[in-house]
């Protein structure tokens, strides 16, 4: 993947929010963002990790967007109360994927 396809997400607004993610209003300002990608917002001394479960677009479920679209975002993995206007949450390069690790569960559990 090159640098410049790499996504990233700047937040407008938290919508809802709960100990382990919530929804947001977010703006793609960089590469196309994906559902089952990993972000990281580095900007603190605590970088916080998300995982994109849900974007939509509209109402509608999309599978992926690109700039410089404004999009719904469900994140999980921590809890978004930290996250203000204009915070910027970047692909995390080398993580696993919310897909990945999942099928990975999956066949550990199936032997």
């Amino acid at each position: 993947m090159d640098e410049t396809e790499l996504g990233k997400l700047q937040i407008h607004s938290v919508e809802q929010d709960s100990p382990d993610g919530g929804v947001c209003i977010a703006r793609v300002i960089g590469g196309i963002v994906r559902t089952g990608q990993s972000f990281v917002l580095e900007e603190r001394d605590d970088p916080q990790r998300f995982t994109v479960d849900r974007i939509e677009k509209y109402g509608r479920p999309v599978e992926f967007m690109d700039p410089p679209h404004s999009v719904l975002v469900h994140l999980s993995g921590s809890p978004l109360t930290g996250l203000r206007f204009g915070d910027v949450l970047s692909y995390e390069k080398g993580a696993v994927s919310g897909l990945a690790s999942h099928l990975r569960g999956l066949q550990e559990r199936l032997g």
